[in-house]
């Protein structure tokens, strides 16, 4: 259930994570076109394909066309995968788990997930957040460069931010992602459990919900916390009024469509006015996410920017004064429609909301015994083993722990026990103690009426709560959320849908033979394949770059871009180090430039919005024309014209627009550089008022830099006074 797909490219191993990502997406689809295809082939289908598969399908079909569409289309298909492998998932699972039993099991297994998560909170929580402060504090220099963060930078100041805010986040990116996944499995204790029996039984499902409870607070997510109490508003207004909300479900339903208008109605009409929302800074910084999106979304209705590209077309969307670059809108509904377009987010809605409407339509909230599970013993033994290998020696093999490296001695010993202990060892034991304990006994799995309403409550809190956030979108987060949904139409299904049995034909077999290889061999060939070839090479080339052996490291990146014809990221990568191995040693041959050169073209030509590579570029030429005075013409002009096209894709960097002034007022073109001081300052200006209202308490952080800030002014008053001589 963590979060393998890193954001961040400065962190050592994130290519690797993001390649594992990758891996278990692919496999994950293979596995489940296979499935799906045994099950065609022998004629034992379930049923045939209903809505839920259709809204898949629909968003599959979107995926495509933001691929090809989308300016990396590496990126598009690395999150498209990622997304339709949580859904196609579930969607076997939800079919495998054709018993009351097994679909408790599922649930029973995400419940034990949450606990070894509200068991690692709790070690961040009273220790390891401290401990992190501590180092910081003695040795800050080590942590930012292990981090890639510029000591002095913006983001220097971020991450001493979101450092002493203590954000205690599991094994999730954030804590409201934590909070999110918390809030969903205590409505499945809801679901699972029979709270109508006798005291004595009621201990372990109490336990449980306390435990989530103390989850929740750790992680202080307010957002969370608020659509937990919503879901409990109704699932006892479904256990109370249950009766009477299905006499009147037309006027429910159409009244809770009415509010959800006027309620983003007044959020609309009330951020216009205001600029910010209700809600202090967080709500305030979500607004402007909002506004960029909604810019996005007009500009790419049909075919939406891609998958994973949203963080590159934010910078072109987002006002100056924005305080953070976000690659997510922190609304689940906006980054579908940004990212995949209107067909993707029709496809991927169906998805989400037809199980719900369906349900609540049939009147059912609870799903009777319907066949009894002889084996059930057998496969929760089975299962609780599995999961505990997997968590004692398959996750370890992947996860990224950083041991360090020193003098084997007590201390350097201790600390990789504890380590082992803390983040393999207890998650395991906490895993298997609550999964263990929810399967003790065999009657209740069979006997008891899994009680689908709340698992319907859990889902629409989290919707809610991903209103305001991007939780849904964390792969183990997803994966839950889409078994629980599967789980809850598969019931409507199986209840209202005739069974195929018929056998194939031969033509058929041979079809859908056919199609699960070239499934699998797309999968391979464009995904796994190139992506692994490419990861390896670029981690490995990081790690020889911070060795100070440069001309290896551009090598691998070299080979890199030619293995993954879709990733802009070698290329980009090699660029800053011939740019930066030659400012190491500026007696270097302009052959250096020149190779900065082609890989940076290519870096552009695989991913336009990415304003990085376009600076990048720009300063090979700066240089260019400083160190070739014959050509210096022809170069300035260049530098000029791609520093311009990076101010296309970023025009709310005072620092871009600083730079494109330098050069110009180099070319006398008194004019223009004028103009871009006097944006420079107004962006800066801007930003700094930003800060002030939402840190009225701390000193004024300048993002342009103090130095920058003050040469721009001086610049732009010597530039008045010479057009005003002339």
């Amino acid at each position: 259930m963590e979060n393998p797909h890193i954001e961040s490219l400065s962190l050592r191993g994130t290519f690797y994570d993001n390649i594992l990502s990758v891996g278990i997406s692919s496999l994950s689809i293979i596995l489940a076109v296979t499935w799906i295809v045994a099950r065609l082939w022998n004629g034992k289908l379930p049923y045939r394909p209903g809505v839920f598969e259709f809204g898949i399908g629909v968003f599959a079909v979107g995926c495509i066309i933001s691929t090809i569409a989308a300016s990396n289309r590496r990126a598009g298909i690395t999150d498209s995968i990622t997304i339709l492998s949580s859904m196609m998932t579930a969607f076997v699972l939800g079919q495998i788990a054709d018993t009351n039993a097994r679909k408790k099991l599922l649930l029973f297994a995400i419940i034990a997930i949450g606990t070894a998560n509200v068991y690692q909170c709790s070690e961040q929580f009273f220790s390891s957040n401290k401990f992190l402060i501590e180092e910081y504090e003695q040795a800050p220099g080590i942590q930012l460069e292990q981090i890639g963060i510029e000591p002095g930078s913006f983001e220097h100041m971020l991450y001493e931010h979101r450092l002493y805010s203590k954000d205690v986040r599991g094994f999730f990116t954030t804590g409201n992602s934590t909070a999110s996944f918390f809030v969903l499995v205590t409505f499945c204790i809801f679901a699972c459990f029979d709270f109508k029996s006798s005291i004595k039984k009621l201990w372990i499902p109490a336990v449980l919900v306390l435990i989530f409870l103390f989850g929740l607070f750790e992680t202080h997510s307010k957002g969370a916390i608020a659509s937990f109490i919503i879901g409990i508003i109704l699932l006892f207004l479904t256990v109370r009024f249950g009766s009477v909300l299905r006499q009147r479900q037309v006027l429910i339903i159409s009244a809770i469509i009415i509010l959800a208008v006027i309620g983003t109605a007044f959020v609309v009409n009330y951020g216009i006015k205001h600029e910010t929302l209700p809600g202090g800074n967080s709500m305030l910084v979500r607004w402007q996410y909002w506004s960029a999106a909604v810019k996005i979304i007009r500009d790419n209705l049909w075919t939406g920017v891609g998958g994973g590209n949203f963080g590159a077309y934010y910078t072109q969307y987002k006002i100056p004064q924005a305080i953070e670059t976000v690659r997510d809108p922190h609304n689940f509904i906006l980054n579908i429609a940004a990212q995949y377009g209107i067909i993707g987010l029709a496809g991927f809605c169906t998805a989400i909301f037809w199980p719900i409407i369906k349900i609540c339509r049939q009147g059912k909230l609870s799903v009777k015994s319907e066949s009894e599970e002889n084996r059930i013993t057998e496969i929760i033994t089975n299962c609780g083993i599995l999961a505990v290998l997997v968590l004692l020696f398959i996750r370890p093999a992947f996860a990224r722990t950083a041991l360090g490296s020193g003098e084997i001695n007590s201390t350097y010993i201790f600390a990789i026990m504890y380590i082992i202990t803390t983040m393999y060892l207890v998650p395991a034991f906490c895993f298997g103690i609550i999964f263990r304990l929810c399967t003790k006994n065999p009657e209740q799995l069979r006997n008891h009426q899994l009680n689908n309403g709340a698992i319907l409550c859990g889902l629409i809190a989290m919707l809610i709560h991903n209103l305001i956030d991007f939780a849904i979108f964390e792969p183990g987060i997803m994966t839950a959320f889409w078994v629980c949904a599967a789980i809850v139409y598969t019931d409507y299904r199986t209840e209202n849908t005739v069974s195929s049995q018929a056998a194939p034909t031969k033509l058929k077999k041979t079809v859908l033979a056919a199609g699960a290889i070239a499934v699998a061999t797309l999968l391979l060939w464009f995904c796994i394949i190139p992506g692994a070839k490419a990861a390896i090479k670029t981690e490995r080339a990081n790690q020889l770059f911070e060795k100070g052996e440069i001309e290896e490291a551009t090598a691998l990146l070299i080979s890199a871009n030619r293995d993954d014809g879709l990733n802009p990221t070698p290329g980009a990568l090699a660029g800053e180090m011939f740019i930066h191995k030659f400012k190491k040693t500026p007696k270097n041959s302009p052959q250096v430039l020149l190779r900065a050169e082609k890989v940076l073209l290519a870096a552009i030509r695989r991913d336009r919005t990415d304003y990085n590579n376009y600076k990048n570029l720009a300063e090979v030429y700066r240089i260019m024309a400083q160190i070739n005075s014959s050509e210096r013409a022809v170069w300035s002009e260049k530098a000029l014209a791609y520093f311009q096209k990076a101010l296309v894709y970023n025009p709310s960097s005072a620092n871009l627009h600083a730079e494109f002034a330098n050069i110009a007022r180099q070319q006398n073109k008194i004019a223009l550089a004028i103009e871009h001081y006097e944006k420079a300052i107004e962006i800066e200006d801007a930003f700094r008022e930003q800060f002030r209202i939402m840190y009225p308490d701390r000193d004024v952080f300048s993002k342009m830099g103090n130095i920058n800030y003050i040469n721009a002014k001086e610049k732009l008053e010597e530039l008045i006074r010479m057009r005003q001589k002339q």
